[in-house]
Formats: structure tokens, C-alpha cells, sequence
């Protein structure tokens, strides 16, 4: 048969990836022979998975199902056939059924990919697997896979491997022109005659190996023997180890693919590996580092480790401790691999989120790049550039050993690809580029006096247990069940639902940021809370307080709602909130709300722009059942709300004037982490800039709260003529950008940052 196509990224992913009628039928075929095993041999089974479910709960925080087994296997063997058709002739030639010896040829630097494939010559199923290996090949015989330049088993193991887990680990895999870009922009700083060592430290599937390895090739006129001996990358995932080595074997035409410098190791935590007075450095370092806050990190005892870590390279001041969760794990990557595995005067070029450049205070300390000692040589900002990730990205290079010096140039680039798979060369023909300088933004110098009196809300979460549709009205009872609206949004496991008869002590209202316009909103949510008022405060109920004050139907509910929280939390929930109402009241943050202040102030946590209105306790609307009406108990903030209470009308109404003044969303854009579709959370930021306690004898605030007053009485207007929240949102920004905005830059005196 006549080998016309050459084996590309492309070819691979459609003859054998996910949507692949090859796919389909292997996969289908090895759940029948693990079915098969399973049933004759059981016992053999958990020797053949022990390893890879421990070593791969690991690295997913959790256990990983058989299906993502069998896939890893799917991999393995598509893998190990194509080596075999590139290196042995003999097996090239044979037109006879595979036997054994396909299976004797080993991918070598793994005990666990080498198991992936040993059970299948179990004598039980040996035939059956023969058949997959058999049709692999009969696949692979279409294409040349004489000449290949590019790392072919990337797509395919992006494809094959679950993307949710993918992203949990922070994994985003970089196409090839951005690859090119940055080791062009790296190698262009590097300006010697010797050829570089280089380091990926998070390797994946090799693409940024696979590309060094072919420049070294092409401008140094190496060798694969030099060049293996150039080229090191570390994974945490022996599954990508192999790929990587894989690819680069494919690539040099070298078979004895046990040879790559290629560790299955955890870049930041492995330094037992090395000798610790000799650790191995390199020229320069490149990569696509995890990208992964450090709240995500499903591993308490790694999430503690890098936490030490963290501190250990200044990436926080003590005070902002809670900003902990908010950091993004790359930039640990960045110092650590610079400190530990850079030489002096070596070049790095790290794939990084965008936020670690746009302001965000959670990495204010990263962009000294003093911990340890780095120049930033360039930005490449490629926020404008899709198809890319899910989350804005840009490039930095910087040259270790050098006192940092803002301004830095900046190349802003932009444009839209036909395709992620494209050379740099074909890429640069769509995008275009301007020539920048970049320099960290400053906030406010003073913070406002309600910077600490501004409470994130009540954690009320799940939401399934909580919020409710209210049915029915039974003397001092309410029979409800739990709210359809929130059922529909709430995500696995927490979809349940509950009903019961509740004391109508019990109901509170809440106010969700999606129901809020400036200056109001569409309409409130009844929900069960286990809070009662006393002396001032609110005090929680466990469910021996709810037994002893004879509270039944409030009890028979969170009875309940404890056994679902009890099945379903976390292992760290676990530890942390034993008691369903220990996660309501997370941070103790029932204290700072009362039923003694009247007026509360509410703003979005998230989000891209402020969206604020004012809660009058004593003017709670009420909620129609059938016929009769219930009047809520209370109003509880939500914690996706900012809540400030007090019993100044004034005060609420001048305080709610400024956040949604359009001036202060549009100052708080430069430190707001930008997401795929631009800012995304708001928090505290608005009360980084210098808004003033409120003065009733100061005629500007004076003027604001009145201001606010008006604006609140048109938003009841527009929504009692039912006027849709766009609409409402539409013609109130018009309206403070019209009458409210002049007066509220007047007060704080800044101006936008540009």
C-alpha cells in the first residue's frame, strides 16, 4: 500500500481520537475484556490497578474511574504500535496476527504504563486484545511516519484524557505557534555559539521539548545522542512522561526512547531526587506551568505544602493572609524553577494567566520579581489573540541574577486564528501586533473608612437545603419544598430535594446578585434558616436546640439536611465543618448582621461591573401563598454579596450612590482578574479607594445620598411596571452617568488609571 499522508497531530486525532469510529470500537472492546477478566480471574484485577489508582488519585485529588483506565490503556497501546512501525521492520513486513512479541516491546521509564498493557496478555483475554492491536496497525499502514516534525500524540492525549480532570490539575495545553513564539523570543535573548540546556518543568505531552529538540537539530546540527543529553522536562503525570518521550523518539528517530531526560516528577516538591548540594540547572527554562488557585487544589496536605512555599518565596504579605486562596499556583512555579533549576544570567519563558500582569493584589509581590532576583526582559500580552484558553494569557521572559526595572516593552498581540494548530509562520500572517510598555498599576494610596466594615454575606450553601418554594400556610406553618429556580442551577452532588412543614419563625429573606439592578432589584427568595434573633444578634440553632425549644418541622428538615451534607461533603469539609450550620456560619459571619439595623447596604461579589441597591428591613416584601401572605422573619445577606447594615438612611443611600457610580466599576477594571470574557470579581476592590464616612453636615455627601434616595424611587417604578432587568439596568447606568458620576469623582479625587 502507498504511504501518501505523513502522520501529523491531525491525522492522529481523526483517525484515532474521541469522535474516531476506531475510538468508539476500542474502547467498547476493552470495557468487554476487562468485563471478561474481571469475571474469570477477579483476583488478578486489583493487582493490575492498585498502582494506577494510587498513583493517579494523586495526582486528580480523587479516585479515577475505570473508564479513564482503560483510556490511559487505549493510549498506550496506540503509542506502542506506532513505535513498533517506525523502528522494526520485521514488524512492518509480517502479514501475520500480531503475536506476543507485541507486547514485549516495551515503552520503557515506567512501571505503570508498562502494566497499562501487560494484563492484556492475560491468557483469558489474550485473543481479544491481540484483535485491537491487529486494527491499531491496520490504521497506522496509511501513513508515512518517515519524516515527522511535530509532536503527533498531543492532541490525541488531550483528547482522550478527561478534560475536567485536565483542569483541576491547571493544565492548559499550548498550540504550536505559541510554542515557536516564545522559544523564538527566549532563543533570540540566549545569543551564544554553545547550544543551551533547556528545562520544561511541567512538561505534559512535550510540545515544547519536541520544538527545542528540532531548533537545536537545525541551528546547532546535533545529533539525537547531543541532544537527549540538552533537553530535561518533569511531569507529575507518568502518562505524560511517556508521551513526551514518545513524541521525541518519533521525532529524532531515535527508538530507545528510555534515553530522554524525561522524569516523572513534581517540579516543586521532588528535590529528594537530586543531590541537594548539586541540583541540576539549566541555560533556559520554558513552559505552560499549572494554572490553579490555590483554593482548587483538592489535597489538603499538598495545598499546606504550598502554602509554605508561597511564604517561603514572598508571594504574600502577612497581612493579606486572605488573599491565600486567591493565588494562582504558576507564579510559585515561576520563582521556584527559577531559584532551583536556573543558572545565573538564564533566560525564562513562561505561558502565564493574564491576571499575574493585570493588577490583582494577590500577585502584587510576584511583580517585584525580588524572590529570587529577575529582570523582566518582555510581556507578551495575548489577551486579544483566540482561539487560546478559557482564561486570558500572556508570555513572560526574564533573565535571572538582575535588579527588575519597570517600564518593560510590552507586544500586544491580537487577531483571530482559523485553527490552534498552526505554525508561528502561518499564525504571524493573521495577527498583528503593537509595540508597548507595561508598568504595574497603583490603587489608591487610602483605603476607605468602610474597607473593614463591609462583610462578605452568610454561607448559605448548598443552596439545595436552604432555598425554598413556599406551598402552603398552616396556622404558624409553612409547608415548602426546595426551590425549583435553584434545583435547576445547583451542580452535582447537591441536587436534592426536600420538603417539610417549617415554623414560620424560620423563613428569612435573601437577595441573589443575578435578581439585583442599581438601586434595587427584580424580586427576593424565601429561604430555611436555623437562626433565631435575640439581644441585638442573630443566634444559630443545632438540632438539640431545635429538639429542646420544640421546633419539629425545623428540626425533621435539617435532620435531614445534615444526613445529605453528611454523605456528600468533602474530606476537607469534613475536618472543617462537621455540622451543616458550621459551613453556614463560616467565619462566624452571622455576627456581623443584626435585626436591630434597619438598612442594608448590598453589593455583588462577582461580576464585571458593581451592581448596589439598599435592603429596608422594616419595608420586607412580603410573599403571596395562594391567598394568604407570609411576612418574612428577617433578611439575611447571601455570601455572594458585600453587606454594610446601619440605621442611617442617609448613610445607605450615599454609600449605594457610589458603588454604582460607573467611575468607580471603571476604576477598579485594572485589579480586577479578567476571566475569558473580561473582569470577573469584584470584592473589596471598590473599597481600596478613598471613599469617606459619610458626614451629614458635609453638603457633597449630603448631596450624593439624595441622590441615591431619587434613584431608588425610579428603580421601584420601573420595576412595578415590570420592566425587564437589562432595561432597568440600561436606563439606570444612563441615569448615573448622567447625574451621579461628576459628583462622585468630585469626592474621591482619582482618575481612572489607564
Amino acid at each position: 500500500m502507498d504511504k501518501t499522508k505523513s502522520l501529523s497531530n491531525f491525522e492522529m486525532i481523526t483517525t484515532f481520537g474521541a469522535e474516531s469510529d476506531h475510538y468508539k470500537w476500542a474502547i467498547n472492546q476493552l470495557r468487554k475484556i476487562y468485563s471478561k477478566l474481571k469475571e474469570r480471574n477477579p483476583s488478578c484485577l486489583p493487582h493490575l490497578t492498585e498502582k494506577w489508582i494510587t498513583t493517579f488519585s494523586n495526582i486528580y485529588g480523587s479516585k479515577p474511574s475505570i473508564d479513564i483506565f482503560l483510556n490511559h490503556v487505549y493510549l498506550t497501546i496506540i503509542m506502542k504500535t506506532t513505535l513498533l512501525l517506525k523502528f522494526s521492520q520485521e514488524y512492518r513486513e509480517s502479514n501475520d496476527i500480531i503475536n506476543l512479541d507485541t507486547f514485549n516491546a516495551s515503552i520503557e521509564g515506567s512501571e505503570i504504563v508498562t502494566n497499562l498493557i501487560d494484563w492484556l496478555k492475560h491468557k483469558d483475554i489474550v485473543e481479544d486484545s491481540l484483535l485491537i492491536f491487529q486494527k491499531t496497525r491496520e490504521k497506522l499502514f496509511h501513513y508515512d511516519l518517515t519524516n515527522l516534525n511535530e509532536d503527533i500524540f498531543r492532541g490525541l492525549y488531550e483528547e482522550i484524557i478527561e478534560r475536567s480532570h485536565r483542569h483541576n490539575l491547571g493544565e492548559y495545553y499550548t498550540p504550536r505557534w505559541l510554542v515557536e513564539l516564545i522559544l523564538e523570543e527566549v532563543l533570540s535573548e540566549w545569543n551564544k555559539s554553545i547550544p543551551p540546556k533547556i528545562l520544561d518543568p511541567a512538561c505534559g505531552s512535550g510540545i515544547f521539548l519536541v520544538h527545542s529538540a528540532i531548533y537545536l537539530k537545525n541551528h546547532y546540527n546535533l545529533t539525537p545522542k547531543e541532544i537527549t543529553k540538552l533537553i530535561t522536562g518533569f511531569d507529575i503525570n507518568p502518562i505524560a512522561v511517556t508521551v513526551t518521550k514518545v513524541n521525541l523518539g518519533l521525532i529524532l528517530n531515535e527508538p530507545k526512547i528510555c534515553q530522554f531526560q524525561v522524569y516523572n516528577r513534581d517540579a516543586l516538591k521532588d528535590h529528594d531526587l537530586f543531590d541537594s548540594n548539586k541540583v541540576e540547572r539549566y541555560d533556559i527554562i520554558v513552559g505552560n506551568p499549572p494554572w490553579i488557585v490555590l483554593r482548587s487544589i483538592k489535597n489538603k496536605n499538598y495545598q499546606d505544602f504550598v502554602k509554605k512555599e508561597m511564604k517561603k518565596y514572598h508571594l504574600l504579605n502577612n497581612s493579606d493572609v486572605h488573599l491565600h486562596t486567591q493565588l494562582d499556583i504558576s507564579t510559585l512555579f515561576f520563582n521556584k524553577c527559577v531559584d532551583r533549576y536556573l543558572h545565573k544570567d538564564g533566560i525564562i519563558g513562561f505561558v502565564m494567566p493574564r491576571s499575574v500582569i493585570g493588577n490583582t493584589h494577590q500577585h502584587k509581590n510576584f511583580r517585584k520579581f525580588e524572590h529570587p532576583t529577575v529582570k523582566l526582559l518582555k510581556i507578551i500580552d495575548l489577551e486579544g489573540v483566540s482561539p487560546l484558553f478559557n482564561m486570558p494569557a500572556c508570555i513572560l521572559i526574564a533573565r535571572k541574577g538582575t535588579k527588575n526595572v519597570y517600564p518593560v516593552p510590552l507586544k500586544e498581540y491580537s487577531g483571530e486564528l482559523p485553527s490552534g494548530d498552526l505554525s508561528f509562520q502561518k499564525a504571524k500572517i493573521v495577527l498583528s501586533f503593537a509595540e508597548k510598555e507595561y508598568k504595574p498599576k497603583v490603587n489608591g494610596e487610602k483605603r476607605s473608612y468602610y474597607y473593614d466594615e463591609f462583610k462578605v454575606g452568610l454561607s448559605i450553601f448548598p443552596r439545595s437545603l436552604y432555598f425554598v418554594d413556599l406551598e402552603n400556610i398552616r396556622g404558624k406553618t409553612v409547608s415548602v419544598r426546595t426551590s425549583k429556580e435553584i434545583y435547576k442551577v445547583v451542580k452535582e452532588p447537591w441536587k436534592h430535594e426536600l420538603t417539610g412543614e417549617i415554623e414560620e419563625d424560620f423563613i428569612y429573606s435573601t437577595l441573589l446578585p443575578w435578581k439585583m439592578v442599581p438601586f434595587g432589584y427584580i424580586e427576593m427568595h424565601p429561604i430555611v434558616l436555623p437562626i433565631l434573633p435575640k439581644n441585638g444578634k442573630y443566634i444559630l440553632l443545632d438540632l438539640e436546640d431545635m429538639v429542646r425549644l420544640g421546633y419539629v418541622g425545623l428540626y425533621r428538615w435539617f435532620k435531614e439536611a445534615q444526613k445529605i451534607w453528611d454523605n456528600y461533603k468533602t474530606d476537607k469539609a469534613k475536618k472543617r465543618f462537621p455540622r451543616l450550620i458550621d459551613r453556614l456560619n463560616y467565619n462566624n459571619l452571622i455576627e456581623y448582621q443584626h435585626p436591630s439595623n434597619r438598612y442594608v447596604v448590598l453589593y455583588n461579589a462577582t461580576g464585571k461591573d458593581i451592581t448596589s441597591c439598599i435592603i429596608d428591613k422594616n419595608n420586607l416584601p412580603t410573599f403571596r401563598i395562594n391567598d394568604a401572605i407570609l411576612n418574612p422573619k428577617g433578611f439575611i445577606a447571601d455570601v455572594k454579596t458585600w453587606v454594610f447594615e446601619t440605621n442611617s438612611q442617609d448613610e445607605a443611600y450615599y454609600l449605594s450612590a457610589i458603588l454604582n457610580s460607573t467611575i468607580l466599576s471603571r476604576l477598579i477594571k485594572p485589579f480586577q482578574p479578567r476571566g475569558l470574557y473580561g473582569a470577573r470579581a469584584i470584592h473589596r476592590r471598590p473599597l481600596e479607594f478613598p471613599i469617606p464616612k459619610f458626614d451629614e453636615t458635609n453638603e457633597i455627601h449630603v448631596k450624593i445620598a439624595s441622590l441615591g434616595r431619587g434613584l431608588h424611587l425610579r428603580v421601584k417604578e420601573l420595576t412595578q411596571r415590570k420592566m425587564s432587568k437589562s432595561q432597568i439596568r440600561k436606563f439606570m447606568i444612563n441615569e448615573v452617568r448622567r447625574i451621579v458620576d461628576d459628583v462622585v469623582e468630585n469626592l474621591i479625587q482619582i482618575k481612572e488609571v489607564k
